[in-house]
């Protein structure tokens, strides 16, 4: 390999493999697991059960994550059509739709 880099660059990648070395570092393995909550007076299927119980707490967090973003994003969409829809209808002049609709439907029951 004949490639140079400068000294920013070498500091960013000895860094980022500092980070990823840090990481798997933190990590513990499943049998690791069992292994502690062994040493805890855990048994092994109430081990199995809390891990089962803890794996649906967060697929069911990111299941709810995901209707909050599409929310957020349907919300979004709505806000920015209605705004431009309303632009369109300012920059158009003449009567407002909006208003019209209200002095159509105000005496309804006459």
């Amino acid at each position: 390999m004949n490639n140079s880099y400068s000294p920013q660059q070498l500091e960013q990648i000895i860094a980022l493999a500092l980070r990823q070395q840090q990481d798997q570092q933190n990590c513990v393995s499943e049998s690791e697991l069992f292994d502690i909550a062994e040493q805890s007076g855990l048994d092994a299927k109430q081990t199995e059960a809390a891990l089962k119980l803890w794996q649906q707490q967060q697929q069911q967090r990111r299941a709810q994550w995901k209707k909050h973003l599409a929310f957020k994003i349907h919300a979004g969409s709505f806000i920015s059509i209605s705004c431009m829809l309303f632009l369109i209808d300012w920059l158009t002049g003449g009567a407002w739709w909006f208003f019209l609709a209200n002095v159509r439907h105000e005496h309804w029951f006459i």
